[in-house]
Protein backbone atom coordinates (compact mmCIF):
# COMPACT_ATOMS: atom_id res chain seq x y z
CA UNK A 1 0.00 0.00 0.00
CA UNK A 2 1.23 3.49 -1.40
CA UNK A 3 2.91 4.86 2.09
CA UNK A 4 2.37 8.80 1.38
CA UNK A 5 -1.73 7.65 2.20
CA UNK A 6 -0.87 5.75 5.11
CA UNK A 7 -2.31 7.32 8.22
CA UNK A 8 -3.54 3.61 9.89
CA UNK A 9 -4.83 0.56 8.12
CA UNK A 10 -7.40 -1.23 9.69
CA UNK A 11 -7.62 -3.80 6.67
CA UNK A 12 -11.44 -4.20 6.64
CA UNK A 13 -11.30 -0.53 5.94
CA UNK A 14 -13.34 -0.44 9.86
CA UNK A 15 -16.22 -3.03 9.42
CA UNK A 16 -18.84 -2.05 10.92
CA UNK A 17 -19.93 -4.04 14.08
CA UNK A 18 -23.14 -2.87 14.39
CA UNK A 19 -25.75 -4.40 11.74
CA UNK A 20 -28.62 -3.06 10.25
CA UNK A 21 -29.52 -4.50 6.79
CA UNK A 22 -29.73 -7.95 5.50
CA UNK A 23 -26.33 -9.19 6.02
CA UNK A 24 -24.66 -12.60 4.77
CA UNK A 25 -26.71 -14.16 7.26
CA UNK A 26 -24.50 -17.79 6.73
CA UNK A 27 -21.69 -16.10 7.53
CA UNK A 28 -22.86 -14.33 11.11
CA UNK A 29 -24.86 -17.47 12.14
CA UNK A 30 -28.33 -15.28 12.62
CA UNK A 31 -30.22 -12.72 10.77
CA UNK A 32 -31.32 -9.24 10.52
CA UNK A 33 -33.86 -7.04 8.81
CA UNK A 34 -33.44 -5.74 5.68
CA UNK A 35 -33.78 -2.02 4.91
CA UNK A 36 -35.70 -0.71 2.54
CA UNK A 37 -34.53 -0.71 -1.54
CA UNK A 38 -32.82 -3.77 -1.14
CA UNK A 39 -34.83 -6.44 -3.22
CA UNK A 40 -33.13 -5.65 -5.77
CA UNK A 41 -30.01 -7.20 -4.90
CA UNK A 42 -31.51 -10.33 -3.35
CA UNK A 43 -30.33 -12.46 -6.32
CA UNK A 44 -26.80 -11.81 -4.62
CA UNK A 45 -27.90 -14.56 -1.73
CA UNK A 46 -27.96 -16.51 -4.62
CA UNK A 47 -23.71 -17.29 -4.40
CA UNK A 48 -21.93 -19.26 -2.00
CA UNK A 49 -18.92 -18.34 -0.40
CA UNK A 50 -16.06 -16.54 -3.17
CA UNK A 51 -13.11 -19.49 -2.85
CA UNK A 52 -15.84 -22.33 -3.69
CA UNK A 53 -15.55 -20.34 -7.32
CA UNK A 54 -11.98 -20.90 -7.44
CA UNK A 55 -11.20 -23.83 -10.24
CA UNK A 56 -8.96 -26.28 -7.83
CA UNK A 57 -8.19 -28.61 -10.75
CA UNK A 58 -6.73 -26.20 -13.33
CA UNK A 59 -5.49 -23.80 -10.05
CA UNK A 60 -4.78 -25.84 -6.94
CA UNK A 61 -2.26 -23.63 -5.51
CA UNK A 62 -4.46 -20.65 -6.36
CA UNK A 63 -5.12 -18.63 -3.20
CA UNK A 64 -7.97 -16.44 -2.68
CA UNK A 65 -6.77 -13.84 0.07
CA UNK A 66 -8.34 -10.83 2.08
CA UNK A 67 -6.41 -8.25 4.18
CA UNK A 68 -7.94 -8.27 7.95
CA UNK A 69 -7.29 -6.77 11.36
CA UNK A 70 -4.67 -9.00 13.02
CA UNK A 71 -6.50 -8.74 16.30
CA UNK A 72 -9.76 -9.61 15.01
CA UNK A 73 -9.03 -13.13 14.31
CA UNK A 74 -7.93 -14.52 18.09
CA UNK A 75 -11.31 -12.68 18.92
CA UNK A 76 -12.96 -14.82 16.43
CA UNK A 77 -14.99 -10.77 15.70
CA UNK A 78 -17.78 -10.97 12.61
CA UNK A 79 -14.66 -10.66 9.92
CA UNK A 80 -12.97 -13.39 11.10
CA UNK A 81 -15.72 -15.07 10.50
CA UNK A 82 -16.44 -13.70 6.62
CA UNK A 83 -12.55 -14.14 6.15
CA UNK A 84 -12.68 -17.78 6.94
CA UNK A 85 -16.07 -18.62 5.18
CA UNK A 86 -14.87 -16.17 1.93
CA UNK A 87 -10.82 -16.70 1.21
CA UNK A 88 -7.90 -19.28 1.81
CA UNK A 89 -4.91 -16.67 3.07
CA UNK A 90 -5.30 -13.46 5.59
CA UNK A 91 -2.73 -10.88 5.42
CA UNK A 92 -2.77 -9.11 8.55
CA UNK A 93 -2.33 -5.30 7.80
CA UNK A 94 -0.08 -3.64 10.33
CA UNK A 95 0.62 -6.59 13.10
CA UNK A 96 3.51 -7.94 11.27
CA UNK A 97 5.16 -4.95 10.29
CA UNK A 98 8.36 -3.72 11.43
CA UNK A 99 7.16 -0.73 14.11
CA UNK A 100 4.26 -3.04 15.21
CA UNK A 101 7.40 -5.35 16.71
CA UNK A 102 10.05 -3.13 17.48
CA UNK A 103 10.26 -1.44 20.45
CA UNK A 104 12.43 1.75 20.63
CA UNK A 105 14.99 -0.09 22.62
CA UNK A 106 15.40 -2.56 20.21
CA UNK A 107 13.16 -5.60 21.46
CA UNK A 108 10.66 -7.27 19.99
CA UNK A 109 7.30 -8.05 20.37
CA UNK A 110 5.52 -10.66 18.81
CA UNK A 111 2.47 -11.67 20.96
CA UNK A 112 -0.16 -10.64 18.81
CA UNK A 113 1.67 -12.07 15.35
CA UNK A 114 2.08 -15.56 17.44
CA UNK A 115 -1.70 -15.35 18.65
CA UNK A 116 -2.89 -14.26 14.90
CA UNK A 117 -0.96 -17.20 13.34
CA UNK A 118 -2.09 -19.76 15.69
CA UNK A 119 -5.93 -18.11 14.87
CA UNK A 120 -5.74 -18.61 11.35
CA UNK A 121 -4.12 -22.15 11.54
CA UNK A 122 -7.04 -23.22 13.64
CA UNK A 123 -9.50 -21.86 11.10
CA UNK A 124 -8.08 -23.54 8.26
CA UNK A 125 -6.68 -20.51 6.22
CA UNK A 126 -3.12 -19.51 5.27
CA UNK A 127 -1.22 -16.69 6.77
CA UNK A 128 0.59 -14.55 4.10
CA UNK A 129 3.56 -12.43 5.41
CA UNK A 130 3.28 -8.58 5.31
CA UNK A 131 5.81 -7.45 5.21
CA UNK A 132 9.95 -7.88 6.29
CA UNK A 133 11.84 -4.94 4.07
CA UNK A 134 10.07 -1.27 3.76
CA UNK A 135 11.06 2.00 4.23
CA UNK A 136 7.64 3.16 6.12
CA UNK A 137 6.35 2.00 9.18
CA UNK A 138 9.82 1.78 10.54
CA UNK A 139 11.03 2.19 14.43
CA UNK A 140 12.53 5.80 13.45
CA UNK A 141 13.91 6.27 17.18
CA UNK A 142 15.46 2.95 17.24
CA UNK A 143 16.85 3.07 14.08
CA UNK A 144 18.51 6.57 13.97
CA UNK A 145 20.27 5.37 16.92
CA UNK A 146 21.91 2.35 16.18
CA UNK A 147 23.76 5.10 13.35
CA UNK A 148 24.07 8.19 15.56
CA UNK A 149 27.62 9.53 15.90
CA UNK A 150 29.85 7.88 18.29
CA UNK A 151 31.11 9.87 21.26
CA UNK A 152 34.72 10.07 21.35
CA UNK A 153 35.15 11.80 24.62
CA UNK A 154 32.67 12.27 27.55
CA UNK A 155 35.33 14.60 29.06
CA UNK A 156 32.72 17.78 30.27
CA UNK A 157 35.07 20.67 29.57
CA UNK A 158 34.70 19.06 25.65
CA UNK A 159 31.19 19.49 25.75
CA UNK A 160 29.64 22.70 24.49
CA UNK A 161 26.03 23.86 24.76
CA UNK A 162 24.77 24.62 21.30
CA UNK A 163 21.94 26.93 21.03
CA UNK A 164 19.03 25.55 18.36
CA UNK A 165 16.06 27.81 19.00
CA UNK A 166 15.75 31.24 21.06
CA UNK A 167 12.55 33.04 21.75
CA UNK A 168 12.33 36.31 23.57
CA UNK A 169 8.37 36.79 24.41
CA UNK A 170 9.20 40.78 24.87
CA UNK A 171 9.76 41.19 21.42
CA UNK A 172 5.63 39.82 20.76
CA UNK A 173 2.95 41.96 20.47
CA UNK A 174 0.42 39.29 19.12
CA UNK A 175 0.37 35.40 19.00
CA UNK A 176 2.82 34.52 16.02
CA UNK A 177 1.48 30.83 16.16
CA UNK A 178 -1.18 28.56 15.52
CA UNK A 179 -3.89 28.51 17.40
CA UNK A 180 -4.82 25.27 19.26
CA UNK A 181 -8.24 26.81 21.22
CA UNK A 182 -6.38 28.92 23.45
CA UNK A 183 -4.42 32.41 22.65
CA UNK A 184 -1.99 33.85 25.09
CA UNK A 185 -1.44 37.19 25.78
CA UNK A 186 1.72 39.36 25.85
CA UNK A 187 2.17 41.68 29.31
CA UNK A 188 5.18 43.45 30.86
CA UNK A 189 7.58 41.50 28.45
CA UNK A 190 6.12 38.13 29.01
CA UNK A 191 3.88 35.72 27.34
CA UNK A 192 1.14 35.40 29.97
CA UNK A 193 -1.35 32.52 30.03
CA UNK A 194 -4.46 32.53 32.22
CA UNK A 195 -6.75 29.52 33.41
CA UNK A 196 -9.45 30.03 30.67
CA UNK A 197 -11.88 27.65 32.83
CA UNK A 198 -10.99 23.64 30.39
CA UNK A 199 -8.31 22.19 29.95
CA UNK A 200 -5.83 23.86 27.32
CA UNK A 201 -2.84 24.01 25.83
CA UNK A 202 -0.42 26.46 23.44
CA UNK A 203 2.36 26.49 21.20
CA UNK A 204 5.38 28.20 22.92
CA UNK A 205 7.82 27.47 19.89
CA UNK A 206 7.56 26.44 16.59
CA UNK A 207 9.94 25.91 13.32
CA UNK A 208 12.71 24.54 15.45
CA UNK A 209 15.46 22.61 13.77
CA UNK A 210 16.76 19.44 15.28
CA UNK A 211 18.03 16.23 14.23
CA UNK A 212 16.79 12.57 14.77
CA UNK A 213 18.47 11.00 17.42
CA UNK A 214 19.90 13.77 19.36
CA UNK A 215 18.85 14.93 22.60
CA UNK A 216 17.98 18.29 23.47
CA UNK A 217 17.02 20.48 26.55
CA UNK A 218 14.34 23.01 26.67
CA UNK A 219 15.06 25.75 28.97
CA UNK A 220 12.42 28.41 30.01
CA UNK A 221 12.16 31.13 32.24
CA UNK A 222 8.94 31.46 33.86
CA UNK A 223 6.56 31.57 36.87
CA UNK A 224 3.03 31.03 37.68
CA UNK A 225 0.73 32.81 40.32
CA UNK A 226 1.08 29.81 42.32
CA UNK A 227 3.60 26.63 42.26
CA UNK A 228 2.18 23.82 39.43
CA UNK A 229 3.38 21.70 36.52
CA UNK A 230 2.27 21.23 33.15
CA UNK A 231 3.19 18.56 30.11
CA UNK A 232 5.90 19.82 27.62
CA UNK A 233 5.52 18.42 24.25
CA UNK A 234 8.71 18.41 21.83
CA UNK A 235 8.89 17.34 18.38
CA UNK A 236 6.28 17.21 15.63
CA UNK A 237 2.67 15.83 14.73
CA UNK A 238 3.40 11.89 14.49
CA UNK A 239 6.59 11.92 16.70
CA UNK A 240 6.27 13.96 19.73
CA UNK A 241 7.92 13.76 22.75
CA UNK A 242 6.24 14.42 26.65
CA UNK A 243 7.84 15.74 30.00
CA UNK A 244 6.10 17.11 32.85
CA UNK A 245 7.94 20.56 33.96
CA UNK A 246 7.68 21.79 37.45
CA UNK A 247 7.80 25.82 37.94
CA UNK A 248 7.06 27.71 41.50
CA UNK A 249 5.28 31.02 41.98
CA UNK A 250 9.39 32.57 41.52
CA UNK A 251 10.34 33.71 37.86
CA UNK A 252 13.64 31.34 37.13
CA UNK A 253 15.00 29.05 34.75
CA UNK A 254 13.88 25.38 34.24
CA UNK A 255 15.39 23.13 32.31
CA UNK A 256 13.78 19.74 31.17
CA UNK A 257 15.98 17.03 28.76
CA UNK A 258 14.81 15.14 25.66
CA UNK A 259 16.54 12.21 24.51
CA UNK A 260 16.33 10.82 21.00
CA UNK A 261 14.64 13.82 18.95
CA UNK A 262 12.34 11.89 16.56
CA UNK A 263 12.04 14.50 13.91
CA UNK A 264 14.39 17.37 11.64
CA UNK A 265 12.13 20.20 12.66
CA UNK A 266 10.34 20.15 15.69
CA UNK A 267 7.74 22.48 17.91
CA UNK A 268 7.32 22.71 21.78
CA UNK A 269 3.68 22.75 23.38
CA UNK A 270 3.06 23.69 26.48
CA UNK A 271 -0.52 21.91 27.97
CA UNK A 272 -0.95 23.74 31.49
CA UNK A 273 -4.24 21.30 31.12
CA UNK A 274 -6.18 22.36 34.47
CA UNK A 275 -4.03 24.45 36.02
CA UNK A 276 -6.00 27.15 37.55
CA UNK A 277 -3.51 29.92 37.80
CA UNK A 278 -1.30 32.42 35.66
CA UNK A 279 1.85 31.24 33.75
CA UNK A 280 4.52 34.03 33.10
CA UNK A 281 7.06 33.06 30.28
CA UNK A 282 10.25 35.38 29.61
CA UNK A 283 12.24 33.70 27.09
CA UNK A 284 12.39 29.92 26.16
CA UNK A 285 15.86 28.31 24.88
CA UNK A 286 16.43 24.55 22.82
CA UNK A 287 19.71 23.49 22.95
CA UNK A 288 22.07 20.50 22.60
CA UNK A 289 24.75 19.46 24.02
CA UNK A 290 27.86 18.43 21.34
CA UNK A 291 30.38 16.54 23.17
CA UNK A 292 33.61 15.19 20.82
CA UNK A 293 31.66 13.04 18.21
CA UNK A 294 32.60 11.42 15.25
CA UNK A 295 29.86 10.22 12.41
CA UNK A 296 30.03 6.67 11.84
CA UNK A 297 31.73 5.30 8.47
CA UNK A 298 29.38 4.32 5.43
CA UNK A 299 30.66 0.82 5.90
CA UNK A 300 30.31 0.99 9.77
CA UNK A 301 26.41 1.96 9.33
CA UNK A 302 25.74 -0.28 6.44
CA UNK A 303 26.96 -3.74 8.92
CA UNK A 304 25.11 -2.30 11.63
CA UNK A 305 21.80 -1.92 9.81
CA UNK A 306 22.54 -5.45 8.20
CA UNK A 307 22.43 -6.90 12.07
CA UNK A 308 19.57 -5.12 12.61
CA UNK A 309 17.92 -6.25 9.86
CA UNK A 310 19.05 -9.88 10.03
CA UNK A 311 17.60 -9.76 13.74
CA UNK A 312 14.46 -7.91 12.92
CA UNK A 313 13.59 -11.18 10.23
CA UNK A 314 15.14 -14.03 12.54
CA UNK A 315 12.80 -12.71 15.46
CA UNK A 316 9.67 -12.81 12.69
CA UNK A 317 10.48 -16.29 11.44
CA UNK A 318 10.88 -17.37 15.04
CA UNK A 319 7.96 -16.07 16.29
CA UNK A 320 6.09 -17.53 12.92
CA UNK A 321 8.23 -20.86 13.40
CA UNK A 322 7.31 -21.93 9.15
CA UNK A 323 3.95 -21.47 9.56
CA UNK A 324 4.25 -19.02 6.91
CA UNK A 325 5.56 -19.38 4.05
CA UNK A 326 4.95 -16.45 1.59
CA UNK A 327 5.94 -12.93 2.64
CA UNK A 328 6.58 -9.58 0.79
CA UNK A 329 10.14 -10.00 1.55
CA UNK A 330 10.32 -6.16 -0.08
CA UNK A 331 7.33 -4.00 0.12
CA UNK A 332 6.82 -0.61 -2.08
CA UNK A 333 10.87 -0.36 -3.02
CA UNK A 334 10.86 1.61 -6.30
CA UNK A 335 10.11 5.16 -6.97
CA UNK A 336 8.22 6.73 -10.16
CA UNK A 337 10.90 8.48 -11.59
CA UNK A 338 14.41 7.64 -13.73
CA UNK A 339 16.81 10.02 -12.10
CA UNK A 340 20.21 8.41 -13.51
CA UNK A 341 18.23 8.49 -17.18
CA UNK A 342 18.96 4.49 -17.63
CA UNK A 343 15.03 3.47 -19.07
CA UNK A 344 14.04 2.56 -15.45
CA UNK A 345 12.45 3.87 -12.23
CA UNK A 346 15.16 4.43 -9.78
CA UNK A 347 14.27 2.62 -5.70
CA UNK A 348 13.21 5.27 -3.48
CA UNK A 349 16.02 7.35 -1.18
CA UNK A 350 15.50 9.83 1.37
CA UNK A 351 17.14 12.42 -1.09
CA UNK A 352 14.71 12.11 -4.16
CA UNK A 353 11.45 11.95 -1.80
CA UNK A 354 9.51 14.88 -0.13
CA UNK A 355 10.66 16.32 3.11
CA UNK A 356 7.73 15.15 5.18
CA UNK A 357 8.76 10.93 3.69
CA UNK A 358 12.51 11.77 3.90
CA UNK A 359 11.30 12.38 7.92
CA UNK A 360 9.14 9.81 8.49
CA UNK A 361 10.88 7.26 7.35
CA UNK A 362 13.76 5.04 7.16
CA UNK A 363 15.23 4.00 3.85
CA UNK A 364 17.39 1.23 4.17
CA UNK A 365 18.45 1.18 0.69
CA UNK A 366 20.64 4.77 1.46
CA UNK A 367 22.31 2.42 3.98
CA UNK A 368 22.61 -1.09 3.10
CA UNK A 369 22.79 -0.05 -0.87
CA UNK A 370 20.29 -0.46 -3.98
CA UNK A 371 21.30 -4.36 -4.29
CA UNK A 372 22.33 -5.70 -1.13
CA UNK A 373 19.73 -4.17 0.45
CA UNK A 374 16.98 -6.75 -1.44
CA UNK A 375 19.73 -9.35 -1.46
CA UNK A 376 20.07 -9.20 2.36
CA UNK A 377 16.38 -9.72 2.94
CA UNK A 378 15.75 -12.36 0.88
CA UNK A 379 18.99 -14.18 2.02
CA UNK A 380 18.20 -13.47 5.95
CA UNK A 381 14.59 -14.59 5.52
CA UNK A 382 15.93 -17.86 3.33
CA UNK A 383 18.20 -18.55 6.10
CA UNK A 384 15.96 -17.93 9.23
CA UNK A 385 13.03 -19.30 7.57
CA UNK A 386 14.83 -22.94 7.65
CA UNK A 387 16.24 -22.53 11.23
CA UNK A 388 13.04 -21.88 12.74
CA UNK A 389 11.33 -25.38 11.22
CA UNK A 390 10.31 -24.23 8.00
CA UNK A 391 10.75 -26.10 5.10
CA UNK A 392 12.62 -24.38 2.58
CA UNK A 393 11.01 -25.68 -0.70
CA UNK A 394 7.84 -23.78 0.17
CA UNK A 395 9.13 -20.26 0.97
CA UNK A 396 8.08 -17.86 -1.49
CA UNK A 397 9.32 -14.25 -1.49
CA UNK A 398 8.08 -11.69 -3.43
CA UNK A 399 8.66 -7.94 -4.49
CA UNK A 400 5.27 -5.87 -4.05
CA UNK A 401 4.26 -2.34 -5.42
CA UNK A 402 1.94 -0.39 -6.28
CA UNK A 403 1.04 1.65 -9.64
CA UNK A 404 2.32 -0.97 -11.95
CA UNK A 405 -1.05 -0.73 -13.28
CA UNK A 406 -0.30 2.90 -14.24
CA UNK A 407 -1.87 4.41 -17.67
CA UNK A 408 0.32 7.54 -17.27
CA UNK A 409 3.76 6.07 -18.49
CA UNK A 410 3.14 2.93 -20.75
CA UNK A 411 3.35 0.43 -17.46
CA UNK A 412 6.73 1.71 -16.35
CA UNK A 413 6.75 0.83 -12.90
CA UNK A 414 5.74 -2.73 -13.76
CA UNK A 415 8.77 -2.90 -16.29
CA UNK A 416 10.73 -1.14 -13.69
CA UNK A 417 9.98 -3.95 -11.28
CA UNK A 418 11.05 -7.12 -13.77
CA UNK A 419 14.39 -5.06 -14.74
CA UNK A 420 15.22 -4.83 -10.48
CA UNK A 421 14.52 -8.30 -10.29
CA UNK A 422 16.78 -8.95 -12.78
CA UNK A 423 19.75 -6.55 -11.27
CA UNK A 424 18.88 -8.23 -7.58
CA UNK A 425 19.59 -11.89 -9.14
CA UNK A 426 22.19 -11.53 -10.92
CA UNK A 427 24.41 -12.15 -8.66
CA UNK A 428 23.75 -15.78 -9.49
CA UNK A 429 22.69 -16.35 -5.79
CA UNK A 430 19.86 -14.37 -4.97
CA UNK A 431 16.56 -15.66 -5.95
CA UNK A 432 13.15 -13.87 -5.88
CA UNK A 433 9.99 -16.10 -6.16
CA UNK A 434 7.44 -13.62 -7.27
CA UNK A 435 6.20 -10.07 -7.92
CA UNK A 436 2.66 -8.58 -5.81
CA UNK A 437 1.11 -5.98 -7.40
CA UNK A 438 -1.48 -4.06 -5.61
CA UNK A 439 -3.78 -2.35 -7.40
CA UNK A 440 -5.89 -0.06 -5.98
CA UNK A 441 -7.64 1.03 -8.58
CA UNK A 442 -10.80 3.28 -9.57
CA UNK A 443 -13.71 2.49 -12.24
CA UNK A 444 -13.94 5.35 -14.55
CA UNK A 445 -16.94 6.82 -15.74
CA UNK A 446 -15.38 8.46 -18.43
CA UNK A 447 -15.34 5.30 -21.15
CA UNK A 448 -11.86 6.80 -22.66
CA UNK A 449 -10.41 6.93 -19.59
CA UNK A 450 -11.88 3.43 -18.62
CA UNK A 451 -10.48 1.85 -21.50
CA UNK A 452 -7.37 3.01 -20.97
CA UNK A 453 -6.70 1.50 -17.71
CA UNK A 454 -7.86 -1.77 -18.90
CA UNK A 455 -5.33 -1.90 -21.19
CA UNK A 456 -3.06 -0.92 -18.65
CA UNK A 457 -3.76 -3.37 -16.51
CA UNK A 458 -3.80 -6.33 -19.25
CA UNK A 459 -0.29 -4.92 -20.54
CA UNK A 460 0.47 -5.43 -16.76
CA UNK A 461 -0.30 -8.79 -16.48
CA UNK A 462 1.20 -9.87 -19.97
CA UNK A 463 4.54 -7.79 -18.50
CA UNK A 464 4.76 -9.40 -15.14
CA UNK A 465 4.27 -12.63 -16.64
CA UNK A 466 7.35 -12.64 -18.68
CA UNK A 467 9.16 -12.25 -15.92
CA UNK A 468 8.49 -15.87 -15.57
CA UNK A 469 7.93 -15.07 -11.51
CA UNK A 470 4.84 -16.24 -9.54
CA UNK A 471 2.15 -13.50 -9.96
CA UNK A 472 -0.18 -12.10 -6.73
CA UNK A 473 -2.34 -9.80 -6.77
CA UNK A 474 -1.86 -8.22 -3.36
CA UNK A 475 -4.14 -5.34 -2.17
CA UNK A 476 -6.66 -5.56 -4.69
CA UNK A 477 -9.54 -2.79 -4.00
CA UNK A 478 -11.80 -0.30 -5.81
CA UNK A 479 -13.17 2.66 -5.77
CA UNK A 480 -15.28 4.80 -8.77
CA UNK A 481 -14.44 8.18 -10.90
CA UNK A 482 -16.69 10.42 -12.52
CA UNK A 483 -16.51 11.82 -15.86
CA UNK A 484 -13.99 14.51 -14.39
CA UNK A 485 -11.96 12.00 -12.33
CA UNK A 486 -12.73 12.78 -9.29
CA UNK A 487 -13.58 10.07 -6.81
CA UNK A 488 -17.42 9.24 -6.03
CA UNK A 489 -19.05 8.54 -1.99
CA UNK A 490 -20.24 5.22 -1.26
CA UNK A 491 -23.07 7.51 -0.08
CA UNK A 492 -23.53 8.56 -3.61
CA UNK A 493 -22.99 5.07 -5.77
CA UNK A 494 -25.25 3.63 -7.45
CA UNK A 495 -26.31 0.31 -7.60
CA UNK A 496 -25.99 0.27 -11.97
CA UNK A 497 -22.94 2.08 -11.07
CA UNK A 498 -22.12 -0.69 -8.61
CA UNK A 499 -22.48 -2.62 -11.81
CA UNK A 500 -20.06 -1.40 -13.68
CA UNK A 501 -17.20 -2.01 -11.10
CA UNK A 502 -18.16 -5.30 -10.81
CA UNK A 503 -17.71 -5.65 -14.23
CA UNK A 504 -14.25 -3.85 -14.16
CA UNK A 505 -13.92 -6.65 -11.34
CA UNK A 506 -14.23 -9.63 -13.32
CA UNK A 507 -12.44 -8.09 -16.53
CA UNK A 508 -9.39 -7.90 -14.08
CA UNK A 509 -9.69 -10.92 -12.90
CA UNK A 510 -10.34 -12.71 -16.52
CA UNK A 511 -7.13 -10.94 -17.17
CA UNK A 512 -5.57 -12.00 -15.07
CA UNK A 513 -6.25 -15.25 -15.54
CA UNK A 514 -5.53 -15.33 -19.85
CA UNK A 515 -2.14 -13.48 -19.42
CA UNK A 516 -0.79 -15.25 -16.33
CA UNK A 517 0.10 -18.63 -17.20
CA UNK A 518 -1.44 -21.38 -14.20
CA UNK A 519 2.07 -22.60 -13.03
CA UNK A 520 3.08 -18.43 -12.43
CA UNK A 521 -0.63 -17.90 -10.45
CA UNK A 522 -0.13 -17.24 -7.01
CA UNK A 523 -3.47 -15.49 -5.89
CA UNK A 524 -5.68 -12.34 -5.84
CA UNK A 525 -6.09 -10.68 -2.35
CA UNK A 526 -8.55 -8.13 -2.03
CA UNK A 527 -7.55 -5.77 0.48
CA UNK A 528 -10.88 -4.04 1.86
CA UNK A 529 -13.76 -6.96 2.01
CA UNK A 530 -16.26 -3.92 3.18
CA UNK A 531 -16.40 0.02 2.53
CA UNK A 532 -14.44 2.24 3.71
CA UNK A 533 -15.87 4.39 7.05
CA UNK A 534 -15.73 8.19 6.12
CA UNK A 535 -13.50 8.55 9.03
CA UNK A 536 -11.23 6.33 7.54
CA UNK A 537 -7.25 6.69 6.75
CA UNK A 538 -7.74 4.45 3.81
CA UNK A 539 -9.75 5.86 0.85
CA UNK A 540 -12.37 6.97 3.27
CA UNK A 541 -15.96 6.89 2.49
CA UNK A 542 -15.16 5.14 -0.66
CA UNK A 543 -17.12 2.03 -1.97
CA UNK A 544 -14.07 -0.64 -2.00
CA UNK A 545 -15.96 -3.65 -0.53
CA UNK A 546 -17.36 -6.62 -1.59
CA UNK A 547 -19.56 -6.34 1.11
CA UNK A 548 -21.20 -2.90 2.82
CA UNK A 549 -19.90 -2.03 6.30
CA UNK A 550 -22.94 -4.08 7.51
CA UNK A 551 -21.70 -7.28 6.00
CA UNK A 552 -24.29 -7.16 2.82
CA UNK A 553 -23.20 -8.39 -0.15
CA UNK A 554 -22.72 -5.77 -3.24
CA UNK A 555 -22.98 -6.29 -6.95
CA UNK A 556 -19.08 -6.13 -6.64
CA UNK A 557 -19.15 -9.64 -5.40
CA UNK A 558 -21.01 -11.02 -8.11
CA UNK A 559 -18.41 -9.45 -10.16
CA UNK A 560 -16.19 -11.52 -8.34
CA UNK A 561 -17.77 -14.60 -8.75
CA UNK A 562 -17.94 -14.42 -12.37
CA UNK A 563 -14.28 -13.41 -12.09
CA UNK A 564 -13.33 -16.35 -10.97
CA UNK A 565 -15.49 -18.53 -13.07
CA UNK A 566 -14.29 -16.66 -16.36
CA UNK A 567 -17.48 -15.93 -17.13
CA UNK A 568 -19.13 -12.17 -17.71
CA UNK A 569 -21.45 -10.35 -15.73
CA UNK A 570 -25.13 -9.80 -17.83
CA UNK A 571 -27.00 -6.94 -16.26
Amino acid sequence: MKAIKYLSYALFCGAALSLGSCADDSVLGFSVDKPEGMDSLEYLNQYNPLKTYVNRTTDPNFKLGCGVTASDFPSAALPYRLAVTNFDEVVAGNAMKYASCVKDDGSMDFSLVQEFVTAAQDAGVNVYGHCLGWHAQQNLRYLNGLIADRVISTDPDDIEDIQDGYVDYSTFTSYPYYVMGYTPEFEDGCMVSHYPGEWYQYFVADGIPTKIGQSYKVTVCMQGSTAGQLNVQFGNWGNLLEKTLYFTDQMQEITIEFDNCPVETSFVVFQPGTYEGDIKIKWLKVSHASPNVQPLTPEEKKDTLSMAMANWIDGMMEATHGAVTAWDAINEAISGGDNDGDGYYDLQHAATTDPTDAANNFYWQDYLGDLDYVRYVIADARKSFAAHGGNPSQLKLFINDYNLESTWDNNMKARSMVHWIQQWESDGVTHIDGIGTQMHISYNLDSIAQKRQEQAVDSMFAILARSGKLIRVSELDMGINDVNGQSIPTTQVTVAQQKKMAEFYTYIINSYFRYVPAAQRYGITQWCITDSPADSGWRPGEPVGLWNESYQRKPQYEGYVKGLQGAQVTN
